[in-house]
C-alpha cells in the first residue's frame, strides 16, 4: 500500500473511496442531511461494499460520538433498503468474548511492540 491506498475491511481501497466513506458520515453532522445517503450510493457505485461503508462508519464512533454515527448508520441503511441490499450485512466479528482480550493484545504488540508489555508489568 502506498500513500493513496488505505485498508477497510483488510482490502486496500484507494483514499478516494476511503474518503467518500468517511465524508458520509461526516457530512451529516453539518446539517446536510442527503450527504450521507449521496456518498454512500455514491460509494456503492465505485464498487465499496456494504461491508466496507458499514466499517467505515463504524470508525466515526470516536470522533463523532455514538449517536451521530447511529444516525449516519441508519442513512446508510436506508440507502441500502432502496437498493434491495440485505440487512443485517454479513458479520465481520473475528473474537468473542472469551479470546477479546488476547486478540487485541496482540494486535497492540504489533502496533506499540514492547511498550504494551511494559504497560501490563507496570499495572499488574
Amino acid at each position: 500500500m502506498g500513500p493513496q491506498t488505505g485498508l477497510i475491511c483488510g482490502r486496500s481501497v484507494s483514499k478516494t473511496e476511503e474518503l467518500t466513506i468517511n465524508h458520509s458520515s461526516t457530512l451529516d453532522q453539518v446539517r446536510v442531511h442527503v450527504g450521507v445517503a449521496l456518498n454512500v450510493g455514491v460509494a456503492l457505485n465505485v464498487g465499496v461494499t456494504p461491508i466496507e461503508i458499514k466499517e467505515a462508519i463504524y470508525q466515526c464512533v470516536p470522533h463523532l460520538g455514538f449517536s451521530k454515527t447511529l444516525n449516519a448508520m441508519y442513512q446508510a441503511n436506508e440507502v441500502f433498503k432502496e437498493r434491495n441490499i440485505p440487512l443485517p450485512v454479513e458479520s465481520q466479528k473475528q473474537v468473542n468474548e472469551d479470546t477479546r482480550f488476547d486478540e487485541g493484545l496482540k494486535v497492540q504488540k504489533v502496533i506499540f511492540g514492547d511498550v504494551i508489555e511494559q504497560m501490563q508489568k507496570k499495572y499488574t
